[in-house]
């Protein structure tokens, strides 16, 4: 199902917005992780010939979490930095506003030619739990469904881009005219 026909026909009761792998909160994540990464590379350096596996295994799956390309997995769980940005229902103006977005010339299906990180989802909910999850990257403009991955176009991303401000999603705008996140520095 495209993802119009599934804002008008799904089977959902609420849409809650996340945003994850920017802010404060990764951050923090990051410096957390690269504190434990350096442990596990020392300590995979004095390891033993056949504790060194073992510890890859540590090091790499820290590196994962690190540099995920979704915010949450297919198991539903999210990345420790994901924060929830907002509740829509369908009979609030903020719905409308989100069907306003999907209706100009819905998306074109492509291949993306960069490594998208797709930090902001739109998670459709029945009775708590998830039927349904729409994954943004407004880095390169970008929405992932059922992994099909469709090309905004620039009336869409702009009232997407809009919408996700107001939901309270921390984007942040470069000199290239492209709506970005802010990295630490140390990155």
């Amino acid at each position: 199902m495209r993802p119009l026909e599934y804002l008008l026909l799904g089977d959902y009761d609420v849409i809650k917005s996340y945003s994850g792998i920017r802010g404060i909160e990764y951050e923090n994540y990051y410096k957390t992780c690269y504190s434990t990464l350096m442990e596990l590379h020392n300590l995979r350096k004095a390891a033993r010939f056949m504790e060194k596996p073992k510890i890859q295994k540590q090091i790499n799956s820290l590196k994962e979490s690190l540099y995920p390309q979704f915010i949450i997995d297919v198991h539903g769980n999210f990345h420790p930095s994901v924060i929830h940005g907002s509740t829509i229902k369908k009979n609030e103006r903020t719905y409308e506003l989100l069907l306003d977005a999907f209706l100009d010339n819905i998306f074109s299906v492509e291949a993306s030619m960069c490594a998208v990180i797709y930090r902001d989802i739109l998670v459709f909910e029945k009775e708590g739990k998830i039927h349904q999850i729409f994954h943004f990257c407004f880095s390169c403009n970008k929405l992932s469904v059922d992994d099909l991955e469709y090309a905004l176009t620039s009336t869409n991303y702009q009232k997407l881009v809009t919408l996700f401000l107001s939901l309270g999603h921390d984007l942040k705008w470069n000199d290239d005219g492209h709506f970005r996140v802010k990295l630490p520095s140390y990155i």
